[in-house]
């Protein structure tokens, strides 16, 4: 685990979570960057009946998921450099391969979009993600996950619900005017 991501980012996160689980009732996560890979270090299951199915400890190619796009666009450009050298694996038909297109997407989502998963790690799995921020720059992302089809059905409301979440965590965390 981040040595950044303190107990506080988690009880930030933990005391919003209720919001979107009442809401939607998607999976929600909470996850760090780590050497190209992201870590879900705490995870809320949705009550959908059908939702996303990840272990807490469990790791999944940054490029591939919403949480890990969200941190991604914020790492180092050498870091990000580094990852795309190393090649990137399809998984599904949607896995974004090229490295200039997953440069625009990380831009993107650098610049205040969210990050979107359209089921680039599994092809039945969809999220969207918003990174969090700290005084000390963007430590964790907090996403939405589970069906690919449902996610961007309701990709709005999905997205305001996101932002909002993250605002009131960054606030809580001591970033003013989040």
């Amino acid at each position: 685990m981040s040595a950044r991501t303190s107990p506080d980012v988690r009880l930030a996160v933990a005391n919003h979570v209720g919001h979107l689980m009442d809401a939607f009732g998607e999976t929600v996560h909470l996850s760090v960057y780590d050497s190209g890979d992201v870590v879900y270090i705490d995870k809320w299951d949705g009550t959908n009946p059908l939702r996303s199915y990840t272990r807490l400890g469990g790791r999944s190619p940054a490029y591939c998921v919403a949480t890990g796009k969200a941190l991604l666009a914020f790492q180092p450009a050498a870091e990000i450099q580094r990852l795309l050298r190393g090649g990137l694996q399809r998984y599904t038909q949607r896995t974004v391969v090229n490295p200039d297109l997953l440069r625009i997407q990380l831009n993107s989502i650098h610049r205040g979009h969210i990050s979107i998963n359209t089921g680039e790690l599994n092809c039945e799995v969809g999220g969207l993600a918003v990174p969090l921020r700290d005084s000390t720059g963007v430590v964790a992302a907090l996403g939405l996950s589970g069906p690919a089809e449902r996610m961007l059905a309701n990709r709005p409301d999905y997205e305001q619900a996101l932002w909002q979440a993250a605002r009131r965590i960054e606030e809580e965390l001591g970033i003013r005017n989040a």
